[in-house]
């Protein structure tokens, strides 16, 4: 992160164009990580970035899923801002991928 940030200000300082913004999320730890995308609101994910924007409801429904279920894990993902919701209370995934980083040594 503050490479990032340094290399951003290097560029500014030059007067050369800035990259386009890369959106990041850190977790504290890798259970939090896993505990937050877990293999179900990873297809979750999948499902709404090819059929969405979806209701809760509807979500559930397609998935074949407790409403429950898929609306603790829509909440969680809006959360961490991995899902965004619409203005007509429906569901979608901005993304086209997420990349993982896990850094094994400091």
């Amino acid at each position: 992160m503050f490479s990032e940030t340094r290399e951003l200000f290097t560029r500014l300082d030059k007067g050369l164009p800035v990259n386009k913004p890369v959106y990041r999320l850190y977790f504290e730890n890798l259970t939090t990580l896993w505990r937050t995308l877990t293999p179900k609101r990873i297809e979750l994910m999948q499902f709404l970035r090819e059929h969405g924007p979806l209701s809760i409801r509807k979500l559930a429904a397609d998935l074949k899923r407790d409403y429950k279920n898929v609306h603790s894990d829509i909440k969680e993902l809006v959360a961490v801002d991995l899902v965004k919701a619409t203005s007509d209370d429906r569901y979608e995934v901005p993304w086209d991928e997420i990349d993982m980083k896990i850094l094994l040594a400091a």
